[in-house]
């Protein structure tokens, strides 16, 4: 069976997206590929870790989104982290001219956890042939069933809901070598500057419960 990883879409579990700009590089690696198997290839979400800022784990689940490329368990990558909310300018693949696609692929990508297995090959399909249609070798999709899901309600919960999705794409993207584009889901994870922020405000109430106390004690 090949272990190409085409596109995917994710729910990450604490993936950490950088502080100063989403679109900083990361590390990152794939862990596995699920097991779950249809047309010859993995489908369904794909388990990566960023090593940039969590390379003890926990993996998270990554989507992939790009046939036409190929990452190998355990194979590391230089990645750039772009929200799928924001202009999809040159550090993504396809950029706005596929804000749409991505977005289907994206909603495409919520469906795994809700479809039973025996699907997810038709919904990984759909998914490839949205991004990359008419590759040699792409699989296709017994029915126009969940496109036409896609197409339908991709915009059902409105455009803020791509907030919870961004893409992560190889900093070397024009190299025809050069590892696959994946989703991510990102609704749970605190960015780094968020957490920064947060442990900044819990030091400073420490301090002013220290600060309170001795005056208290003083007085």
């Amino acid at each position: 069976m090949s272990l190409r990883f085409a596109r995917v879409s994710l729910v990450a579990a604490l993936l950490l997206l950088p502080a100063s700009s989403s679109r900083a590089q990361n590390i990152f690696n794939l862990h596995d590929a699920g097991n779950v198997a249809a047309f010859g290839y993995y489908v369904g979400p794909y388990h990566g870790l960023n090593l940039t800022v969590a390379p003890g784990g926990p993996t998270f689940a990554m989507f992939c989104v790009d046939f036409a490329h190929e990452v190998w368990i355990g194979e590391s990558w230089s990645a750039y982290i772009t929200p799928l909310a924001w202009d999809l300018d040159a550090h993504t693949r396809g950029g706005n001219a596929e804000l749409t696609q991505y977005r289907e692929a994206a909603w495409l990508s919520t469906q795994f956890s809700l479809a039973p297995t025996s699907q997810w090959g038709n919904i990984h399909a759909t998914i490839w042939q949205l991004m990359t249609p008419g590759l040699a070798g792409e699989p296709t999709p017994s029915s126009s069933y969940w496109l036409n899901l896609a197409n339908t309600h991709y915009l059902d919960a409105g455009v803020n809901f791509y907030n919870q999705f961004a893409l992560v794409t190889p900093t070397n993207r024009s190299d025809p070598s050069s590892a696959q584009e994946f989703l991510i889901h990102t609704t749970t994870t605190p960015e780094p500057a968020e957490m920064a922020l947060f442990g900044t405000g819990l030091g400073a109430l420490g301090l002013l419960g220290v600060w309170r106390r001795r005056k208290a004690s003083q007085g």
